[in-house]
């Protein structure tokens, strides 16, 4: 029977793959972000985990001592039209998240080769272009405008669901898909965690339109 515990023992056991496909992942993106006049960075916070029928674990912001279980995470936010960044490593939480997807994209830079250092990227989805195929290239941009280590892999989630998307954008698609992006539908949710041997392995559910939450991607 799907619970908590269960949920944190795949965890500790190291069965990453099988905790994200058994359980749902929620949490309020609002409750996370940064807003108003403040650089927003990557920054350390305390969370616990509430379970709910029948298969639901959210994800709640703890800023008291409430006396619940708690896990750390790093938590990377989004800014309107820029990119955040944050390179984790074995000196990170255990856990990583970042906002909630609409239009953005999410880069990865490994730079090991072993997936034990790398740097992700949350590249804000307000172009001007937004979800059109144009976008992409703009997101581009905004992507190549923060400098890392350089990279011994690079893989991206990008919106799927693209407007107006035609041949050309079919086309378009095909191409990055080669090159080891991966497609989200309208809406994404995404996890990081580390393993015991200390690499690095993301996650995304995948959200339609109608906010429900329609599969797990490895990424």
């Amino acid at each position: 029977m799907a619970s908590l515990e269960e949920f944190r023992a795949l965890l500790h056991e190291g069965k990453i793959d099988e905790a994200f496909k058994n359980y749902q992942l929620d949490f309020n993106s609002a409750a996370f972000d940064q807003f108003g006049d403040v650089k927003v960075s990557a920054y350390e916070v305390d969370i616990a985990w509430d379970f709910q029928e029948p298969n639901v674990i959210k994800m709640l912001k703890k800023t008291e001592n409430d006396g619940s279980k708690r896990k750390k995470i790093c938590y990377l936010p989004w800014s309107t039209k820029t990119a955040t960044s944050v390179t984790l490593d074995g000196n990170s939480p255990p856990y990583f998240v970042t906002s909630h997807f609409s239009n953005c994209r999410f880069t990865m830079k490994f730079h090991d080769g072993q997936g034990k250092t790398v740097t992700v990227l949350h590249v804000a989805g307000d172009t001007k272009s937004e979800g059109r195929v144009q976008g992409s290239a703009e997101r581009d941009i905004l992507e190549n405008e923060v400098k890392t280590e350089p990279a011994k892999m690079t893989r991206r989630l990008s919106v799927g669901g693209l407007k107006d998307l035609g041949k050309a954008g079919r086309e378009h698609k095909q191409t990055k898909m080669k090159a080891g992006t991966t497609y989200y539908d309208t809406y994404a949710r995404v996890f990081g965690v580390r393993n015991k041997n200390g690499v690095w392995s993301f996650y995304a559910q995948n959200i339609n339109h109608k906010d429900e939450i329609i599969g797990l991607q490895d990424i």
